[in-house]
C-alpha cells in the first residue's frame, strides 16, 4: 500500500470537524474495549457458575455419603431386630437396649412392633402402652404385600411418643414369608440435617432429604406443614443413577432462585437436595462486574476526553504552524506562546480528568519519582500534603513497602510496565484494603521514557473472594484425608490421580510412589481377577460396583466401592480382614455343635490339649 493511498483517508479525518473526529474516534475505539469487557464478565460468569456447581456437586456426594451410611446402619439394626422379635419375643426389649446402647451415639432410635392386625405389640418408649390401631399408617398399607423392602416415611408424629419422627419399617415375615407385622424404627428428622450449618451455604442454603414422591423427609430450614412439606415435581430418581444433578430453578417452598444439586442414594429411596442461593453464589461476581464497568465507563470518558485533549492540541498545533507559515519569522514567538499555552491548556484538562476518577490516578517522572497524583488520594487515604517522591509511600502498609519498591525499581532499570498489588489506607475506617497498582512508560520518538503514567484501584473484595474460593478447595481435601475409608481416584486411563492418608496405610504404600502410575501395572495381581472386570464395568456401563476381594500382597480381605465418574473412577476401600476371620470361626462352631447335637465323634484335634484349654464343657459320644 502506498503512502499516498494512506495520506488520503487522514486527510479525511483532518477535514472533519472536532466532534465528528471525537464521534469516528469513539466508533473504532470504544466498541474494542467494550468487547474485552464483556467478554471477560461473561467469562468470570460462567467460570462462577461453574466452581460453584463444583461444590455444590461436593458438598451433595459428602452428605449422600453420611446419610446413606446411616440409612444402613438403621437398615440393619431393624433386620437384626426383625430376626430377634420372630425368635424370642419375649427377650426382645433387652435386645432393644443392647442395640440402641450400641448405636445410641451415631443414630439414636425408637422401635415399636406392629402386628398382622395392624395394632401395637411393642413399643420402646412405653412397655405398657395400650394395644393402638396402627393399620391407617402409610408404612403398614405398604408392607400389606409382604414384600422385604425397606420403606421411608414422611415425618409423622408418634401416637405413643408424641414426636415427629422419620419411621424406617420392614415387614416382619414368619414361615412361608407369611405377613406377621412390621418392625418400627423412628428417627427424628433434625438427625439427617444436624451438620448442615458446618457446609457453609449461605444465609439462604438448605440442605434436604426426599423421597420419589416428593415427600421431605428432613430439611434445613425445617418445613412443619402441608402443602411446603411435599414438592410439586422431583427429578426421575432412576435418571439421575449414580451422577449428581445440577439445576437452578425457583424454590417451590420459599420462592429462593438456588443452584441445586441432587444425588440419589444406593437403594433410591431417598435423595439428598443441596441447594445454594444463586444471589450469595453471584455476590462476589456481581461486585467485581460493578467495579468492572464502573472502571470501563470511566475508562471510556477518559480515552474521550484525552481523544478531545489530543485533537484539539493538534488543532491548536495546526493553526500555530499555518499561522507560521504566513507570518513566517514575525509570528515565530507568537506560534510558540500559543503551543505553550495548548500544553498547558491539556495538562490541566488531564488533572481535572484524572480528578473525576473514583481511583488513584499518579505521574512519575523518567527517574521514578512521583510528581502527581489526583484528588482521590487525599479523600481515600487522607493524606494532608501534596504527594511527593518522598511521602507516597506513608500511605502504603508497612509490610508492602519494600516489596513494592523493589518491583517499582526494576521497571525503572527495564522499561517494563509496572504491576504489583499492595495495601493502601483508607481513612473512613482506619483500615488497610489491597489495590492493584499498574503505571506504563510514555517514550519519545527516541524511544526514551519521559514520563510514568500509572492508576491504583481497589480490588479488595474480588481478592477476598477468590481467597475464600480457596479455602473451600482445601477443605474438601482435608475432609477426604480424614475420612476412615480409603479413598483413590484413577482417571480413563487407569492412572492413579489422587490416594488419601487411609488407602496409604492399607497399601503399604506412599502416594509419591503411586501418584501418574497405571493400576494394572502397580498391580498386577488384579489383572484378569474381579476388581479388573467390575472395574472396567463400572467405567462401560457408568454403574456404582460393590463387592469384596482378597488381596494376597497384603493377605487382606477389602470391601470395595467403584463409582464412575466423566473424569475416571472413585474407589473406597475397607479393610474387612477380621470380620471375615471372625465370619469363619463361627462357621467351623456351628459345625462342630452340629456333630455334637448327632452324638458324633469329635475330630481328633478337638480332643488335642489346645484345643480342650478353649472348647466348652461339652461331651462327645461314641455313635
Amino acid at each position: 500500500m502506498s503512502s499516498k493511498s494512506i495520506g488520503l483517508p487522514l486527510q479525511g479525518f483532518f477535514r472533519l470537524s472536532l466532534p465528528g473526529q471525537l464521534v469516528l474516534i469513539a466508533a473504532v475505539v470504544l466498541p474494542c474495549l467494550w468487547a474485552v469487557v464483556i467478554a471477560s464478565l461473561h467469562g468470570t460468569y460462567e467460570k462462577t457458575l461453574a466452581e460453584a456447581a463444583k461444590d455444590s456437586n461436593n458438598i451433595a456426594r459428602v452428605f449422600a455419603e453420611e446419610v446413606n451410611s446411616s440409612v444402613n446402619m438403621i437398615d440393619l439394626a431393624a433386620i437384626d431386630l426383625r430376626e430377634r422379635w420372630l425368635d424370642d419375643p419375649d427377650r426382645f426389649d433387652d435386645h432393644v437396649r443392647k442395640r440402641q446402647a450400641i448405636l445410641d451415639k451415631p443414630v439414636a432410635f425408637q422401635v415399636s412392633i406392629i402386628d398382622a392386625t395392624g395394632h401395637l405389640a411393642y413399643s420402646s418408649v412405653d412397655r405398657s402402652a395400650p394395644r393402638l390401631d396402627l393399620s391407617d399408617r402409610e408404612h403398614f398399607r405398604t408392607h400389606l404385600g409382604g414384600t422385604d423392602k425397606l420403606f421411608v416415611s414422611r415425618p409423622v408424629k408418634g401416637r405413643v411418643s408424641g414426636r415427629g419422627s422419620i419411621q424406617f419399617t420392614r415387614p416382619l415375615l414368619a414361615g412361608g414369608n407369611r405377613f406377621a407385622g412390621v418392625i418400627v424404627l423412628s428417627v427424628v428428622p433434625e438427625y439427617f440435617t444436624r451438620f448442615s450449618g458446618k457446609l457453609q451455604l449461605g444465609d439462604h442454603g438448605t440442605v434436604a432429604l426426599v423421597r420419589p414422591d416428593g415427600a421431605i423427609v428432613a430439611r434445613e430450614p425445617a418445613v412443619s406443614s402441608e402443602p411446603h412439606n411435599v414438592l410439586r415435581t422431583t427429578p426421575d430418581f432412576g435418571a439421575i443413577g449414580t451422577e449428581t444433578l445440577m439445576y437452578s430453578r425457583a424454590s417451590q417452598i420459599d420462592g429462593v432462585v438456588r443452584l441445586y444439586a441432587w444425588r440419589v442414594l444406593p437403594k433410591k429411596a431417598l435423595a439428598v437436595a443441596v441447594g445454594r442461593s444463586r444471589d450469595e453464589i453471584l455476590e462476589p461476581y456481581v461486585r467485581q462486574r460493578n467495579l468492572v464497568l464502573g472502571g470501563a465507563g470511566g475508562l471510556s470518558i477518559l480515552i474521550v476526553l484525552i481523544g478531545y485533549s489530543v485533537l484539539t492540541g493538534m488543532r491548536d498545533r495546526a493553526r500555530a504552524r499555518a499561522d507560521r507559515e504566513l507570518r513566517e519569522e514575525a509570528l515565530h514567538h507568537m506560534e510558540q506562546m500559543h503551543a505553550a499555552q495548548a500544553l498547558l491548556q491539556s495538562e490541566q484538562r488531564f488533572h481535572q480528568l484524572a480528578d473525576a476518577m473514583p481511583q488513584i490516578v499518579w505521574t512519575a517522572d523518567p527517574d521514578g519519582a512521583i510528581d502527581y497524583a489526583n484528588s482521590w488520594v487525599h479523600t481515600y487515604t487522607g493524606l494532608v500534603d501534596k504527594i511527593n517522591a518522598e511521602n507516597w509511600v506513608t500511605i502504603l502498609h508497612p509490610d508492602d513497602v519494600a516489596p513494592t519498591l523493589r518491583i517499582w525499581k526494576a521497571s525503572l532499570a527495564s522499561g517494563a510496565i509496572f504491576e504489583t498489588e499492595y495495601r493502601v489506607f483508607r481513612s473512613a475506617d482506619g483500615s488497610y484494603r489491597w489495590h492493584q497498582a499498574r503505571a506504563i512508560p510514555i517514550r519519545d520518538e527516541h524511544g526514551t521514557i519521559v514520563k510514568w503514567y500509572g492508576t491504583t484501584t481497589d480490588n479488595h473484595d474480588t481478592r477476598l473472594a477468590n481467597d475464600e474460593i480457596r479455602r473451600l478447595a482445601h477443605r474438601l481435601g482435608t475432609t477426604l484425608e480424614s475420612i476412615t475409608e480409603a479413598f483413590l481416584t484413577v482417571d480413563l486411563d487407569w492412572r492413579f490421580t489422587y490416594v488419601n492418608k487411609e488407602t496409604e496405610r492399607l497399601l503399604q504404600r506412599d502416594r509419591g510412589q503411586v501418584l501418574g502410575q497405571v493400576l494394572w501395572a502397580e498391580y498386577p495381581e488384579l489383572v484378569g481377577g474381579i476388581a479388573d472386570t467390575e472395574f472396567r464395568r463400572a467405567m462401560h456401563e457408568h454403574c456404582t460396583v460393590e463387592f469384596d476381594i482378597y488381596f494376597p500382597p497384603l493377605n487382606r480381605w477389602f470391601k470395595v466401592r467403584a463409582y464412575p465418574s466423566s473424569e475416571g473412577l472413585a474407589v473406597y476401600c475397607r479393610d474387612i480382614s477380621a470380620s471375615r476371620r471372625l465370619q469363619k470361626f463361627k462357621n467351623e462352631q456351628m459345625k462342630l455343635l452340629e456333630r455334637m447335637a448327632l452324638g458324633r465323634r469329635c475330630p481328633s484335634s478337638w480332643n488335642s490339649p489346645r484345643t480342650l484349654s478353649s472348647r466348652p464343657e461339652m461331651p462327645c459320644t461314641a455313635p
